[in-house]
């Protein structure tokens, strides 16, 4: 009797010893599974705000706007270049009430240009996204005559400003430049846009890069 009580009671700890064991896994397995579980919610709370940091940084741009912003920066910067060239290249004026005039005529007159350049530029920007949808040769030989007309409804807007006959001046030199901005843009907007659209921060190295060419064209640098 004693021999079995005491195997019953050997077999009985062994079952406790295995209840507890399992009991223990369970609650390994319960912790391990909760664990994997705010990692990966920490992961995706990661992964979204450097998603939505990437999106704050590189915001992307339609050809419309693209071009738009273009026109705004070729109003300015080329315009600017110009009445430096002339200033420069001029007699000079040591009165000072005339050349604080000359200033606020050609700041007005540079205004004037970017903001043709700009609401001008939305019409030229869906011209381009038309464009591009197509073959590459007819794109690229067309760019010059659309830009030449952007170009000279924006100089002749400025060119006005100068006692209006400024504007045949300022026409024939902003066809000129119109040309040559749309025609560089235009080709390599297509060669690395993204879809239909182009990221902020490859635009504006681009857009400041061949406007400022034409800025240091025409100052002679």
């Amino acid at each position: 009797m004693d021999t079995s009580r005491t195997v019953t009671e050997k077999a009985a700890s062994v079952r406790r010893v295995h209840i507890a064991e399992r009991d223990a896994l369970r609650r390994l397995e319960l912790l391990r599974i909760e664990n994997e579980g705010f990692e990966k919610s920490g992961e995706q709370g990661l992964l979204s705000s450097l998603k939505n940091q990437n999106a704050g940084t590189s915001a992307v741009l339609s050809t419309e706007t693209a071009v738009a912003q273009l026109g705004l920066l070729t109003g300015s910067i080329p315009t600017t270049a110009i009445f430096l060239k002339l200033i420069f290249d001029g007699p000079g004026n040591s009165d000072p009430a005339g050349i604080v005039a000359l200033t606020l005529l050609i700041l007005i007159a540079i205004g004037a240009t970017s903001a043709a350049g700009y609401f001008s530029g939305k019409l030229t920007g869906k011209i381009l996204a038309e464009l591009e949808t197509g073959p590459w040769v007819p794109m690229v030989f067309s760019l010059p005559f659309i830009g030449a007309t952007w170009g000279l409804l924006s100089g002749a807007a400025g060119g006005f400003i100068l006692l209006g006959v400024g504007s045949i001046f300022g026409g024939a030199i902003g066809a000129t430049v119109g040309a040559a901005v749309l025609t560089a843009f235009g080709i390599l907007h297509r060669a690395i846009k993204d879809g239909e659209q182009i990221e902020r921060n490859r635009f504006l190295p681009l857009a400041f890069g061949i406007t400022g060419s034409v800025a240091a064209f025409i100052l002679g640098l």
